[in-house]
């Protein structure tokens, strides 16, 4: 394993790929494909239908099977296992259900739309449920976006974070509540649907995570004294695509206060801040320091910044680089970061990685003690976040698709371009930054394991002695 002491700061020869072309489109065979497989997984369980909620926050579940997100109403898509599908929509999404490739009844739902919109076709939310297809007697699987469980891990099925008035509803149309299971887990648990991204799905978005990632390169080689934490958010092009989380470039004193939009602060040499981009597909993220050297940190202890934070740092990150794979254990992950940037010390306390795909968290299986193993198709994204109380501390948060040789050989066949770009940038970390990936391992991020904690001495990077 690598340790500080095996890292240096020096020039490298950064990648440049730019943003991606033309945006792969994800055929309409793969989403009938998972209708199906949840079909057969509602008949293995003994649930007659699924109920899947969605609104502008929490839609991926959604669109996982209908390729559309509702925007700013709330949705509900109905699957019977025997195949009929539904989606209730409100007064402004409804022509959405036309678009569905699995074939899906629209039902307007108008309790859906915005406040004081029209209801002049307002049926109750029990006519909507019933002319879903949900009748008495039937078991009924909801799915939210959440995995609750106990703090012994239980997972909880007795109740569910869909609203109430929705739950309420559907026992009254189903007859019983104990007929009704929060089934979240069918697809974002252990073995959940959700887990496995095919070659079509990675090419859409490795899109997604290209463009956030080539944003931040912009966002990096835009940062200067002087310029606003608007100014800078404003280098990025997202090209109208669905971000995953909101653009985050607190800088100075704006870091102590979380997750807040960029503000007017203009940023001065010496400050800490960050540049963070994510679209559907993945996150970039990096936080460092508007610095030449060291010596700008004062009257913080510059080298104390890059020997003693930066360097355990990135020792764990490109530990974790080279130790994921196929079969690997997601609690063996956990302890190999827990060794290596002790969270004592460190200050980390969230997983130290997670699964991605529409959302910028799906569900993360890296924790202590987890026995889940990874496979192909799945996607991660490094996020191991320290905090110091005094000192700024890094962040370097990139994705990754794990593939096997057929998945490989299918995303090289069907996207070329898309292929090139992963090998391009596993060339990158391994002759640039020095670290051995595993081949299953394909990055998603045009700054793939590339860390300059200083951000005004461009052309450098945290790298393998």
């Amino acid at each position: 394993m690598y340790t500080a002491k095996m890292l240096d700061y020096r020039a490298i020869d950064p990648l440049k790929l730019g943003y991606p072309g033309q945006k792969p489109t994800v055929p309409d065979a793969v989403y009938t494909a998972r209708k199906v497989r949840l079909m057969e997984a509602l008949r293995e369980k003994g649930i007659d239908v699924a109920v899947i909620y969605a609104d502008r926050e929490h839609y991926a579940n959604f669109k996982f099977y209908t390729g559309v997100d509702p925007r700013f109403e709330e949705a509900l898509l109905v699957i019977h296992r025997d195949g009929r599908a539904f989606m209730a929509m409100g007064n402004e999404c409804l022509s959405l259900a036309n678009t569905s490739p699995i074939g899906a009844v629209g039902v307007l739902c108008q309790r859906f739309s915005l406040p004081n919109q029209p209801m002049d076709r307002f049926i109750s939310m029990n006519h909507v449920l019933r002319s879903c297809g949900i009748e008495r007697g039937m078991r009924t699987g909801l799915i939210d976006w959440k995995l609750l469980r106990e703090p012994s891990g239980r997972v909880i099925t007795e109740y569910s974070s869909m609203p109430s008035y929705i739950v309420g509803e559907l026992v009254d149309a189903v007859g019983d509540a104990k007929l009704i299971t929060n089934e979240t887990a069918l697809l974002i648990g252990p073995r959940g649907l959700r887990l496995k991204a095919e070659a079509a799905a990675i090419a859409a978005f490795e899109y997604g995570a290209a463009c956030a990632s080539q944003s931040v390169i912009d966002m990096l080689s835009a940062a200067e004294p002087g310029i606003s934490e608007m100014e800078l958010a404003n280098a990025a092009k997202t090209f109208g695509q669905q971000l995953s989380v909101h653009t985050y470039v607190p800088s100075g004193e704006n870091m102590r206060k979380g997750l807040i939009s960029p503000t007017n602060r203009r940023l001065a040499r010496g400050d800490a801040f960050i540049a963070s981009v994510g679209l559907e597909g993945g996150l970039t993220c990096r936080s460092v320091v508007l610095a030449e050297s060291a010596e700008d940190l004062a009257p913080l202890d510059g080298e104390y910044y890059l020997e003693k934070l930066v360097k355990p740092y990135m020792a764990a990150v490109f530990n974790w680089y080279e130790m994921i794979g196929i079969g690997v254990c997601a609690g063996d992950l956990y302890n190999m970061v827990c060794e290596c940037l002790p969270p004592d010390v460190y200050g980390w306390t969230l997983n130290p990685g997670h699964m991605i795909g529409y959302e910028e968290w799906m569900c993360s299986p890296i924790s202590r003690g987890s026995d889940f193993s990874i496979e192909s198709g799945m996607m991660f994204q490094m996020d191991i976040i320290p905090s110091h109380p005094e000192y700024p501390t890094p962040n370097d948060e990139d994705g990754l698709v794990i593939a096997d040789e057929s998945l490989r050989s299918e995303i090289a066949r069907d996207y070329p371009e898309v292929y090139q770009r992963m090998m391009a940038r596993r060339a990158f970390a391994e002759k640039q930054i020095g670290i051995k990936l595993k081949p299953e391992v394909l990055p998603m991020s045009n700054c793939f394991a590339e860390f300059n904690p200083f951000a005004l001495r461009r052309g450098m990077s945290i790298a393998v002695r």
